[in-house]
């Protein structure tokens, strides 16, 4: 399994209705950095709690689903603010 961070990238762009042609170069230079950061402390973060020995199966479910409940928390309250 392979996952392509570049089309990741695209895709976290449409999701956030990013024009990188319509970017300042700075803008652009530091939406890309917060993204590959923001995949990178992901990993770690994964790697070092459900990747760990310690975590069984169960918990790295939970934990994933956690992360997901407060992402998607979040999204539900950004999207109200625009609304």
């Amino acid at each position: 399994m392979k996952i392509d961070l570049a089309e990741q990238y695209k895709l976290f762009l449409d999701r956030m209705a990013l024009d990188e042609e319509k970017m300042h170069p700075e803008q652009k230079k530091q939406i890309k950095q917060t993204f590959y950061f923001s995949w990178a402390q992901c990993i770690i973060t994964f790697k070092d709690s459900i990747g760990s020995e310690d975590a069984s199966e169960e918990e790295g479910a939970e934990c994933l689903q956690d992360q997901l409940n407060q992402v998607g928390d979040f999204i539900v309250t950004i999207t109200n603010r625009q609304q």
